[in-house]
């Protein structure tokens, strides 16, 4: 994983210099939340775009006679996001995590940072009439953070984000990517798909389905819906709702966030 790392990170260096796609500083504000599905387009050249969110998520399992109950909470989770040329972007994020854990009726309580992560999105591909839109992703979480929530290790992770223009109001994205899995150190292949349909041009909807899966294991599946609402030309909220694809476990979520580019 880490020589693949490495040369996509030289290869994006390369083709963000080399490219010349030009790009309007009025473009539309288009953001990496509140779905999955990571957006294939960059921020334009020198602007700052700020994505906030909160989610509360709620688990419950159990297994013979074991039961594990889990109420999390992520407050201020931010991406915020730098356009360095007109094809290729920075990306800085983390949040704050407080979560309880009942297991079998013992309490346990963890809260601070964690998800600290860098990296980049490099622009291949934007506005064409097939695979209307092409992008690259490469970032990493940092082993920073509080104590009992941070990784020993870099965690790389290598997207593919692709979108798909049907029409004027409907688009159909999807990300396909390899990441290093947290608990057992190797590769996990990670997907996703979003149908988005705008209402109008203030108001937008999507339906997405994703989920991850490590070599010969059953795949974590989940399904979530939201809209987004344009304030102005440069603020967005959102709101969604999703859930685990589990039979028999009861995992939802639901959450709220504001994204803001900054003016120049």
């Amino acid at each position: 994983m880490k020589k693949i790392f490495t040369a996509a990170a030289f290869l994006m260096f390369l083709i963000s210099l080399s490219v010349n796609n030009a790009q309007s500083e009025n473009q539309g504000l288009v953001t990496d939340r509140p779905d999955q599905t990571e957006s294939p387009l960059v921020v334009p050249l020198d602007a700052v775009q700020i994505e906030l969110g909160f989610v509360y998520q709620k688990q419950k399992y159990s297994q013979g006679m074991n039961s594990l109950e889990n109420d999390n909470l992520s407050l201020g989770s931010t991406l915020i996001r730098y356009g360095v040329s007109p094809n290729f972007e920075l990306r800085f994020g983390g949040e704050y995590f407080t979560g309880q854990t009942l297991t079998n009726g013992l309490k346990t309580n963890i809260q601070g940072m964690q998800n600290l992560l860098f990296g980049g999105k490099l622009n291949l591909r934007k506005g064409e009439k097939i695979f209307s839109d092409i992008g690259i992703i490469l970032q990493t979480i940092l082993p920073f953070g509080s104590e009992k929530l941070r990784t020993n290790n870099f965690v790389p992770k290598l997207l593919l984000s692709a979108n798909q223009n049907i029409s004027e109001s409907t688009s159909f994205g999807f990300n396909l990517g390899i990441e290093k899995d947290l608990d057992s150190g190797i590769n996990s292949y990670i997907y996703s798909g979003t149908l988005a349909y705008s209402i109008s041009e203030s108001l937008g909807t999507f339906f997405e389905f994703y989920g991850s899966a490590l070599n010969e294991s059953i795949p974590s599946n989940n399904f979530d819906l939201g809209i987004t609402y344009l304030f102005k030309q440069n603020i967005q909220v959102d709101f969604s709702l999703g859930t685990s694809i589990i039979t028999g476990d009861t995992d939802y979520f639901g959450g709220f966030g504001i994204s803001i580019r900054l003016p120049k």
